[in-house]
């Protein structure tokens, strides 16, 4: 249980560090928790560049981060047992939540989600919060859903005043857990919200959950938090969902494809027993789930269509265990929803990146003509950077895929005229476009970056990698007809 209670020390770190009430008794119920919880372990592989912080405020990763399936467990809150819940079918709608002059983080899929939704008007109160249920969205692969939270006492938003305000209002926004016909439902590993306040007492949010099974057409569910900011109480909404309207416009096949793949290289190769347990092409996203034990998962893969085009696979977070199966979640952006067939192509490499320099005034020059700039990272696929802008408080850099690369966030940082990394920026953010497959890259600058600092960019760095195969004899084909 080493590694585990090292993790759950670090939890507990980091709660003290963001200035929680923990409740009485927490530390005792965790502990009783984990007198009783088989051993599972996990290591977060770090990259090579620790200039940057990603949203979850930790270091960047050039990996997928790995997290404890036993601490999911940990943090499953209770549940209120309901009766005759309210009845909801998906629908064609407008959602309040995008009526604000902002970016949102899924405002690639609004038309989605308004052609497929359900309005609500569901409201749970605890503690001086009321949160009302205005518009939910389910199909085979995520549920979405789209709230307004009101506190009798101002809103106090989690972490600093230098973090940027949208990962404050992440963490500080309402993180649901669900029920399924009175089932828990699984979690994927990774935690999707997106917030913006009102006013100082109102904040509207959303929440996308991703589903590693097929849920029936029509079922009664329950969303429910223990905890929102750092308040604790009960919050509980329960409906009766039909998404039989939805399920149509989406395509999911369920193999249960037993496969045994490699990955890495070198001595560093290793072997996978993986079972490819769902693929779905879906209108809120669409999904890999693999299942495997171990503690080094199987998640570095190309995806590519029966037309021969590589997918964009967004990095995220992902379980393991060394103890038993543990199933994730892999998204992919499709190039048309008609697809015929999906193909898994393990990917070897050995995890050893180097930096590529591009001067700004080279690059400057064909971004103004109208050139997009192609950034070669290995010899199978590239991104293509489609424009750039820079201002006193950031840079946001706008990218696509093209061809195969290893499923990680890219990365395109400022550098001196020698190529050197200059240490301008301390946040960064990935936004992938669901649509379209672009992605966003937005650099916040740190609060001491002064004109003259950016003054010194001369040019950019990315990260390549030559060591890279594609195993097309251990390629795996899921027609989905």
């Amino acid at each position: 249980m080493k590694n585990f209670n090292q993790f759950d020390q670090r939890l507990r770190e980091k709660a003290k560090a963001e200035e929680i009430d923990m409740p009485q008794g927490f530390n005792e119920r965790i502990d009783h928790l984990l007198e009783n919880l088989a051993e599972a372990q996990a290591e977060q592989q770090i990259g090579d560049n620790k200039a940057y912080k990603s949203r979850n405020g930790r270091k960047r990763s050039k990996f997928s981060s790995i997290a404890a399936a036993a601490a999911v467990i940990l943090l499953l809150p209770t549940v209120i047992a309901f009766t005759s819940p309210q009845a909801v079918n998906m629908a064609e709608g407008a959602i309040s939540y995008f009526n604000a002059p902002k970016e949102f983080k899924y405002l690639s899929k609004q038309a989605e989600y308004e052609k497929y939704n359900a309005a609500v008007d569901l409201c749970s109160t605890d503690q001086g919060i009321s949160i009302t249920l205005n518009n939910i969205a389910v199909d085979d692969n995520y549920i979405n859903v789209f709230y307004t939270l009101e506190s009798e006492e101002p809103i106090q938003l989690l972490g600093d005043a230098d973090t940027p305000e949208q990962w404050r209002l992440g963490w500080t926004a309402a993180h649901f857990w669900f029920k399924a016909d009175g089932r828990y439902i699984e979690p994927a590993a990774q935690g999707e919200t997106d917030a913006y306040l009102v006013d100082q007492h109102t904040m509207k949010g959303m929440q996308r959950f991703a589903l590693l099974d097929q849920l029936e057409d029509n079922f009664n569910l329950e969303m429910y938090t223990n905890w929102i900011g750092n308040r604790e109480g009960q919050w509980h909404i329960a409906v009766n969902v039909d998404k039989s309207s939805v399920a149509v416009a989406g395509n999911t096949v369920l193999p249960n494809l037993k496969a045994s793949v490699t990955s890495g290289w070198g001595e560093k190769t290793a072997e996978h027993d993986i079972t490819v347990k769902k693929v779905s092409i879906s209108p809120f996203g669409s999904q890999i789930v693999l299942s495997e034990r171990g503690e080094n998962i199987f998640y570095n893969f190309a995806v590519r269509d029966e037309k021969g085009n590589y997918l964009p696979v967004i990095p995220a977070g992902q379980i393991a265990s060394k103890i038993f199966k543990v199933d994730n979640s892999f998204e992919f952006i499709p190039k048309t929803k008609n697809m015929k067939q999906v193909t898994i192509i393990p990917i070897m490499d050995d995890g050893h990146s180097q930096l590529q320099f591009i001067d700004q005034e080279t690059l400057l020059a064909q971004l103004n003509d109208g050139q997009s700039v192609k950034l070669a990272v290995n010899d199978s696929g590239s991104y293509v950077l489609e424009s750039l802008k820079i201002d006193q408080e950031k840079m946001v850099a706008v990218l696509h895929q093209e061809g195969a690369v290893s499923v990680i966030n890219p990365e395109f940082m400022p550098a001196d005229e020698t190529g050197q990394l200059l240490q301008c920026a301390e946040y960064v953010d990935h936004e992938y476009n669901r649509e379209n497959g672009e992605i966003t890259l937005t650099y916040y600058w740190g609060k001491d970056v002064t004109q003259e600092d950016l003054e010194e960019i001369k040019g950019f760095c990315y990260w390549t990698n030559y060591d890279f195969q594609l195993s097309e004899d251990e390629a795996i084909t899921i027609d989905l007809n």
